[in-house]
Order: C-alpha cells, then sequence, then structure tokens
C-alpha cells in the first residue's frame, strides 16, 4: 500500500488531478479527507473534499516512476 499527503486547493486542480489519474485507470487511487474516502478518479468525489485541508492518496499497488513524478505536483 502506498500513502502520500497531497493537497487539491481549487477545482482547476481537481480537474488537472483526475486528468493524470485517467492516465493510470488501472490504479484504484482513493483520496481520504477527513472521514470521507472518494475514487481519485471522480471529479465530482474531488470536488466535494474540504480543499482547505491535505488530503491523503490511497493506492493498494506499488506505484511507478511515472505515477510518483506526475503526483509530485500535489505533494505537500
Amino acid at each position: 500500500m502506498f500513502m502520500k499527503k497531497i493537497m487539491i486547493t481549487n477545482p482547476d486542480e481537481a480537474k488537472k488531478f483526475v486528468d493524470i489519474a485517467n492516465k493510470y485507470q488501472d490504479v484504484p487511487i482513493q483520496l481520504k479527507n477527513g472521514d470521507y474516502v472518494i475514487d481519485g478518479h471522480s471529479i465530482m468525489g474531488i470536488l466535494s473534499l474540504d480543499m482547505s485541508q491535505t488530503t491523503e492518496l490511497i493506492t493498494d499497488l506499488d506505484p511507478t516512476q511515472e505515477f510518483l513524478r506526475d503526483m509530485e505536483l500535489f505533494a505537500v
């Protein structure tokens, strides 16, 4: 399992995150924010999160270097 703290602060960043996540359709991406856990491929799910707090990116698979590099845009 891989976990990383990220921050998505506005709808434009949410769209960019989903665009990147969709490159990895075969990777189960979950975002945990407070008590909520949503699918990281869902723009509506991401927009429902509290964007003033950090979010935890969680995946059950070992991430590739490309995935890690793409997610660095949102790293805290």
